[in-house]
């Protein structure tokens, strides 16, 4: 039937997953997404969004969406459902881009210094991720947060965390 199809069949070995390196790099590209989008314990809410970011992408190789290879088309999303009005649009747009063009960009940070962290910018913090060590789930966050930053030491913060404590 495969034949009849078109179709090539590959074998691939269930006993040892990590030698099928498309699938292993799709699983981590999949788990990064979800890490993003998840803010709560139940990831099976937030797969369908996550897919249909992952099919709406476009191939790098191929410059097109797997969505397009399957429909021929590029699908429409919910945020393009409704066509806005081009030239209310562009009126209201031309400021910010004359803002933009007169914005002067920042010089680059030179990462190769002793210090570990630039002390200065960080006093003007108003919220903080707090980094989890010790042992993590496949889809749960590095770091938590944002929390609200309370006082600034020398080299530390004190902030409220969800539960009240400091």
């Amino acid at each position: 039937m495969a034949n009849q199809l078109g179709i090539q069949l590959r074998r691939t070995s269930a006993y040892h997953p990590q030698s099928n390196g498309l699938v292993e790099r799709f699983y981590r590209t999949l788990k990064a997404a979800l890490k993003t989008r998840l803010k709560g314990p139940n990831w099976a809410d937030e797969l369908p969004w996550v897919l249909l970011g992952l099919r709406t992408v476009p191939k790098e190789d191929l410059q097109v969406s797997c969505s397009e290879l399957v429909y021929g088309e590029p699908l429409t999303l919910p945020g393009q459902f409704v066509d806005p009005n081009p030239t209310a649009f562009s009126t209201k747009v031309d400021p910010f881009r004359s803002l933009v063009k007169r914005l002067i960009p920042l010089p680059m940070t030179h990462h190769c210094t002793s210090k570990s962290t630039d002390q200065q910018s960080l006093k003007d913090a108003r919220f903080v991720f707090i980094r989890r060590d010790g042992h993590r789930g496949p889809l749960q966050r590095p770091y938590d947060g944002p929390f609200q930053v309370i006082s600034v030491g020398d080299r530390h913060f004190e902030s409220w965390l969800e539960d009240g404590k400091r």
